[in-house]
């Protein structure tokens, strides 16, 4: 086995169109029974040479990780991998650790706007776009057809920003009414002093007007505004998004 590891690349930095330069990349053994597919998900359950038996191969290759299919009780909080070639059942391969790689994503209707994804369980196929997660989602494709919609995305794994919450706000600009406080919203970029535009891939989500839950009907906002958006979950643990339009925000003191 360790002859087989010294065969592979020793680089940890192996990079690349899809496995960014600069990605931090280790070998995992695939103990799976099926072939994992380039881009594919692999949780990581720790070095394939334990220390307390063979410390010299340990020390030989320390970046020679087990991997199994992804299971949320054993693979939190980023312990996965995106393996870079297709790795066979019982073979070693090359996978990202940390940095910025393709990845297949997997997106809810009501994740539409979030920036972070984290394993699904029991699948090797994607990431699952979530409020919080080790992976920041750098860009997406937005996708068309039915809910839930796997797209190409390319995501920086590593991060800490995901695990202490929900993303914070940012802007949107309110497209419709749908009644009750309930507004269609598109997330906006800022192209200069006080102007912005649609955000390239957002989708149009639904977000509640606090001033309007409050007021009632004097707290409306119209059509065209700009709003601060955030996500929260709710106790049935479903991303929900809210704002508070700064006109009426000095009436809820």
């Amino acid at each position: 086995m360790l002859a087989v590891v010294r065969d592979g690349p020793q680089d940890g930095r192996l990079g690349g169109p899809f496995g960014g330069p600069g990605a931090r990349c280790g070998r995992v053994r695939n103990d799976t029974a099926a072939t994992i597919p380039r881009f594919g998900i692999l949780g990581l359950d720790g070095p394939v040479f334990d220390p307390g038996q063979d410390e010299s191969a340990f020390l030989a290759a320390p970046l020679v990780l087990a991997g199994s299919m992804p299971d949320s009780d054993l693979h939190t909080d980023g312990r996965f991998a995106i393996a870079l070639t297709p790795i066979k059942a019982a073979a070693l391969g090359p996978a990202v650790l940390a940095g910025v790689c393709a990845v297949r994503l997997e997106v809810a209707e009501a994740m539409a706007a979030v920036r972070f994804a984290d394993i699904k369980d029991g699948s090797a196929a994607v990431l699952a776009a979530a409020p919080t997660g080790p992976a920041v989602i750098l860009w997406r494709d937005p996708g068309s057809g039915a809910w839930p919609r796997t797209v190409w995305g390319l995501v920086r794994l590593g991060a800490v920003a995901g695990a202490v919450g929900p993303a914070p706000f940012y802007p949107a600009k309110v497209i419709d009414s749908l009644g009750s406080a309930a507004y269609n919203v598109l997330e906006q970029v800022c192209t200069g002093a006080g102007t912005f535009a649609d955000k390239g891939g957002a989708s149009t989500l639904t977000a509640y007007n606090l001033a309007e839950l409050t007021l009632g009907p004097g707290g409306a906002v119209d059509d065209d505004e700009i709003v601060m958006v955030t996500p929260i979950v709710d106790t049935g643990s479903v991303t929900r998004y809210i704002f508070d339009h700064p006109v009426y925000a000095k009436y809820l003191d």
